[in-house]
């Protein structure tokens, strides 16, 4: 098939050829679109398992006392059951096991769950 001149009409045997600038910018589109969707699929994504390479505390008082006969600093970590932020980060960050060594060597790690429910029992042992 040979390709159209400008003084030909287009018909069924003859259609009309797409001009290729008019395409590109469609096809951005639908490139972006998709790359959004991975991105939001990515990062709305839960981890299927939390790795627990922390020995995480949750009595606040008794890390206070570890951390004076230490002498470490406590690393208090507050999440939430449900929030998806806070899984990545236990995933992606503190479940790295360079991460986790270098947080059982140098702190007392605390962490302080924010859940409504558990908020408000932890924040009453926190006050006294």
């Amino acid at each position: 098939m040979t390709p159209r001149t400008s003084d030909q009409t287009a018909t069924p045997a003859n259609p009309p050829v797409a001009n290729g600038s008019q395409t590109q910018p469609v096809m951005w589109i639908i490139v972006a679109v998709l790359v959004a969707l991975i991105a939001i699929t990515w990062l709305t994504q839960r981890p299927k398992t939390r790795p627990n390479l922390i020995a995480w505390l949750a009595d606040y008082k008794l890390a206070s006392q570890q951390s004076r006969q230490t002498s470490q600093p406590m690393l208090l970590n507050f999440t939430q059951e449900g929030c998806g932020a806070c899984d990545r980060l236990d995933y992606d960050v503190f479940g790295d096991e360079r991460v986790a060594s270098v947080i059982a060597d140098r702190f007392v790690p605390v962490r302080v769950d924010v859940t409504p429910n558990i908020c408000s029992v932890q924040h009453a042992e926190l006050a006294h």
